[in-house]
C-alpha cells in the first residue's frame, strides 16, 4: 500500500496532463522540481471491470496486450481481482504483472467472493 501511494504522490505533485495520441485515457505527464528538465512519463489508467470484457468474457491475455500496446510508464487498474471465484480464482494482479512485464502494487478495497477486489497500480520504473 505505501507503493501505491508513493505513485499517486509522485503523479500529484505538479504534473502538467496532456493527451496522448495513444488512447483517451492514457496520458503523457510532465513532472520537473524547479531547475531540473522535465521527466515523461506515459500514464494510463483502465478499469479492467475483473477482466470481463463487452462480450462478456474474461480474457486477462487481452488486456496485457492492450496496456503493452500503450507502452505506458504507469498503469492505474480499477476492479481488479485476486483469487475470487467469479475469476476463476486467479491472481488477476499477478497475471497483469507477468503480461505486460511491469511491476507494481495491489491495494485491497474489500473482501469478495472468497478473494479480495481492489485497485493496483503497475510500473515500468521500480516502485
Amino acid at each position: 500500500m505505501k507503493h501505491l501511494l508513493l505513485a499517486t504522490l509522485l503523479l500529484a505533485w505538479g504534473g502538467t496532463w496532456t493527451t496522448s495520441a495513444t488512447s483517451a485515457s492514457s496520458r503523457l505527464a510532465t513532472v520537473s522540481p524547479a531547475g531540473t528538465p522535465p521527466i515523461r512519463l506515459r500514464v494510463v489508467t483502465y478499469n479492467i471491470h475483473h477482466g470481463e470484457g463487452t462480450d462478456g468474457r474474461i480474457d486477462l491475455e487481452r488486456i496485457g496486450r492492450l496496456l503493452s500496446g500503450m507502452q505506458p510508464d504507469l498503469v492505474a487498474l480499477q476492479e481488479v481481482d485476486r483469487n475470487t471465484m467469479r475469476s476463476g480464482r486467479v491472481d488477476q494482479f499477478a497475471t497483469l504483472e507477468h503480461l505486460t512485464g511491469m511491476s507494481g502494487a495491489f491495494g485491497k478495497a474489500m473482501d469478495f467472493d472468497g478473494g479480495s477486489y481492489g485497485v493496483a497500480v503497475l510500473s515500468r520504473l521500480p516502485l
